[in-house]
């Protein structure tokens, strides 16, 4: 049915080399270790379910979610303060988790508006999909950006506490993307912000160790890239590891 909902669509970087690598009996099972077992996490403190499938089909969750291949849509169920808030901070604890803690990081759009969605179908149809799913391919980092249309949402909810977990920074795009994304995005009153993934805990050698293990042997020098400006902006932006981020530049 027609309705306004916030949609983050949220990309597995790495899944298409993995499918070339093995069979996919072991895809799935590393998309179950390295991607399904963090969203239930995510959602097993307020939802209160123990798979993926029983949060699709209902629960105390406030928001909804399906997956296509390397892309999963989480999705706010109902235009209220609490599904807006709920769906920021778990798509915040979800890029912390698959970024510190496993092999499949991801890389987040967040948009909002009017969109058409029958779950029993399959079908999700929308412009937000559409932005969401654009920036999401156009960042050249591992995180997240949330578009001017949920900006000006949490504004109008007055959802102070969100400012917790997005930041205004400016967001590394791909070369052959800068100018579009000057062009799309330059006029606009409220600007993209950044999810603040570095709130979820840790410490400063936990993330210099999984940035030296993930870009020690990367040849690809786009990636390579990517890890190297997520690492900039986790050591700018990360309040825990500050200090320390201190004591390593003296």
């Amino acid at each position: 049915m027609l309705s306004k909902k916030m949609v983050a669509v949220c990309d597995i970087l790495g899944f298409k080399e993995i499918n070339y690598l093995y069979s996919p009996d072991k895809v799935y099972q590393q998309y179950n270790k390295y991607i399904e077992e963090p969203i239930n996490l995510c959602f097993q403190e307020k939802a209160g379910v123990k798979t993926t499938s029983q949060l699709i089909k209902g629960g105390t969750s406030h928001l909804g979610i399906a997956w296509f291949s390397d892309t999963i849509l989480l999705y706010t169920k109902e235009d209220t303060k609490d599904a807006l808030y709920e769906l920021i901070t778990k798509v915040t604890w979800l890029v912390f988790l698959t970024t510190l803690e496993n092999k499949m990081p991801l890389r987040v759009g967040v948009s909002y508006g009017d969109v058409y969605f029958n779950e029993a179908d399959g079908i999700y149809i929308g412009v937000p999909l559409i932005e969401a799913y654009e920036i999401q391919s156009w960042q050249n980092w591992i995180g997240g950006v949330i578009l001017p249309s949920a900006i000006k949402r949490i504004c109008e909810s007055d959802l102070i506490e969100i400012n917790f977990y997005i930041e205004s920074y400016k967001i590394p795009i791909k070369q052959e993307k800068q100018e579009l994304f000057k062009r799309t995005y330059n006029d606009y009153l409220y600007k993209p912000w950044a999810i603040n993934w570095t709130r979820g805990k840790h410490d400063y050698n936990t993330w210099k160790n999984r940035y030296d293990e993930a870009t020690k042997n990367i040849k690809d020098e786009s990636i390579l890239e990517k890890w190297q400006n997520s690492h900039k902006y986790h050591n700018l932006i990360c309040e825990q590891c500050r200090a320390e981020i201190r004591k390593q530049k003296i």
